[in-house]
């Protein structure tokens, strides 16, 4: 179990896998791209600002608390 946290005003991929659990938080004005495996994990993504894309099109399971 982890915390994974990135900062960008940029967009940004993600290339390498991302595995087990633990969780993402996503913080910045930027767009972070999860790219075929990196979105490999079990845990909680929160999407403070900017956007999550994912590519291609993942098995995400979405749940708003905003």
């Amino acid at each position: 179990m982890g915390l994974l946290t990135i900062s960008t005003e940029r967009s940004w991929a993600m290339t390498h896998s991302i595995s087990g659990s633990g969780d993402v938080t996503k913080l910045g004005t930027g767009i972070l791209t999860l790219n075929n495996d990196s979105a490999a994990y079990q845990g909680t993504t929160d999407i403070v600002g900017g956007k999550l894309l994912s590519v291609p099109t993942l098995p995400l399971i979405w749940q708003s608390t905003h």
